[in-house]
């Protein structure tokens, strides 16, 4: 099998990192270092949070390039499930773009911070894209994952166990976004010339564009997780290992997910309540739960490319 080039994968990351460095510098100037520290803090921080967030988007890229490549492979190898991994790699890309592309929507949002209507539409945009874009991810996965369910001799599942394990969590998890974003002050206007609303968005139109979407985006995201579990238990012993890493990585993609929803739910004037550290645990917590997932999702693709390889050469 021909060699697969990688390096648009890597120049789509250089390129990525390199336009989200050009938009940081043309922020407009604010005083956003109340507590005065020094440049060489500043420094550290800054390097202990891209590094880690260049290493999740390098990773999530090669996870999306080696599912294209496993899908290649698996097709070749007349394996019976490669559609279903198409529909898996379809959106764990779709995952990466929103992992991409929301940063540099925000930061390209900022830059406009003085510019009241274009900020506007930009701030609106960018809750949109980061909500739309993981919806129709999951909608992918869950298709793929049904299609893996049915090649499987997986026992079937009950109404009420299709519906519990996935209605009583969405539950939590929209009460508790709803409770955050509905009491933040600044979810339409901004009372800090430096800081912009959450979402601008009428009440209404918050729960119908964004509350709504993120609860199907959990409800799929949990079905997903589900139907992996299941669909593990039904694989020969030397698959497993390789789809129960995808099942991690898919873990820990859902739980970063939850917490950058409820830091944008917060807003800014609140997060700068629950004080400095706190608020860098968290942003440390959801930097390195991307990287670990997608280092497991990468590891997922990566073992089950070398079983279909070995496959298509047997076959052969």
């Amino acid at each position: 099998m021909k060699k697969a080039k990688k390096w648009p994968y890597v120049a789509l990351v250089v390129v990525a990192l390199g336009v989200s460095a050009v938009l940081d510098r043309l922020k407009p100037a604010t005083n956003n270092n109340p507590q005065q520290f020094s440049a060489v803090i500043i420094a550290i921080l800054a390097v202990t949070i891209i590094v880690p967030y260049l290493a999740a988007w390098a990773l999530g890229v090669m996870s999306w390039f080696s599912f294209n490549q496993l899908v290649k492979s698996g097709r070749s190898a007349q394996w019976p499930y490669a559609d279903g991994f198409r529909f898996i790699a379809n959106g764990v890309g779709l995952l990466v773009l929103d992992l991409i592309g929301s940063p540099l929507l925000s930061s390209a949002r900022d830059i406009f911070l003085h510019h009241h209507i274009v900020a506007m539409y930009l701030t609106i945009a960018t809750n949109l894209f980061h909500v739309l874009v993981p919806l129709l991810a999951f909608v992918f996965m869950y298709k793929g994952t049904k299609h893996l369910l049915s090649h499987s001799n997986n026992y079937g599942a009950g109404f009420s166990d299709k519906l519990l394990p996935v209605l009583m969590p969405t539950i939590i998890f929209v009460m508790f976004f709803s409770l955050l974003v509905f009491r933040s002050p600044m979810r339409q206007i901004s009372f800090n010339p430096n800081q912009l609303p959450s979402y601008y968005l009428p009440d209404f139109l918050i729960l119908l564009l964004v509350v709504v979407p993120l609860a199907v985006t959990w409800a799929l995201s949990l079905r997903v997780i589900l139907n992996t579990e299941r669909f593990v238990h039904s694989l020969p012993h030397d698959l497993r290992p390789s789809v129960v890493r995808f099942f991690y990585g898919l873990s820990a993609v859902i739980s970063s997910s939850i917490i950058v929803q409820a830091l944008t739910a917060l807003g800014t004037q609140q997060l700068q309540e629950i004080g400095l550290a706190l608020a860098l645990v968290v942003l440390y917590l959801f930097i390195g739960l991307q990287a670990v997932a997608y280092g497991f999702i990468y590891r997922s693709a990566q073992g089950l490319r070398k079983l279909t390889r070995r496959s298509a050469h047997e076959t052969n």
